[in-house]
């Protein structure tokens, strides 16, 4: 093999091994969006149960207030002390 198709092989290698390392450092990369991805997709799911459960608890106290007051609490007629 002559010097010039030495040092063009070599070049290749080179370029083989950057080229290598550039893919490697891509898929690292990839990885940790694919996991922080997943991280915020439950952290989505987290905070949507939560604001469903809150809408839940808000249609059962306005349904609360729609009923008015419990009898139990404010029996009929003026207190005792007035008969």
């Amino acid at each position: 093999m002559d010097a010039t198709s030495s040092l063009f092989l070599d070049a290749l290698e080179r370029l083989s091994r950057q080229m290598n390392e550039r893919l490697d450092a891509m898929d690292a990369r990839l990885d940790r969006i694919v996991r922080d991805t997943a991280d915020l997709a439950q952290t989505v799911a987290a905070i949507k149960a939560d604001l469903d459960q809150t809408a839940r608890d808000i249609d059962e106290a306005i349904a609360g207030l729609d009923q008015g007051p419990d009898e139990s609490e404010f029996p009929a007629g003026p207190p005792r002390s007035y008969h």
